[in-house]
């Protein structure tokens, strides 16, 4: 590997890791707050998804195919489509949302999220550093 590719490959892992950081931490912010914050929090977690689709484009641009990484990372987060469905619901149908479990449920989600990214993004990065990531066409 190219310096200069090598450099392309860290640029592109390290918006891959900054856009999981970006989207969890607002992705969970967003069970906990109502009204215009709700939007702006929204708003701010899609810039994270906006810098995944940036990193990954960078991975294709140095003829990387990583779309299974991506796969890992965009499984996890549906987990916490769970969360706002229950937050949605309660708005539309009128439950009470209760908040002890609200915060237990998405803390207990976002760790077991943050564990199983954690490994996936270790295991990416090995798989960068040891070259064993098909190349595309």
């Amino acid at each position: 590997m190219t310096k200069t590719m090598a450099n392309e490959v860290k640029k592109a892992f390290t918006l891959f890791l900054l856009a999981q950081g970006i989207v969890y931490l607002f992705i969970t912010l967003l069970s906990f707050v109502e009204g215009l914050w709700f939007v702006l929090v929204l708003l701010l977690m899609h810039g994270g998804i906006a810098l995944f689709i940036y990193s990954k484009r960078l991975f294709h641009h140095i003829h990387l195919e990583v779309k299974h990484y991506y796969h890992q990372i965009y499984r996890l987060l549906a987990l916490f489509l769970i969360l706002l469905g229950y937050k949605i619901g309660s708005h539309l149908f009128g439950y009470d949302m209760h908040n002890q479990v609200k915060m237990f449920s998405t803390f207990s989600i976002l760790l077991f999220v943050l564990i199983f990214a954690i490994h996936a993004s270790k295991r990416f990065y090995k798989d960068l550093q040891n070259n064993r990531i098909s190349r595309s066409a």
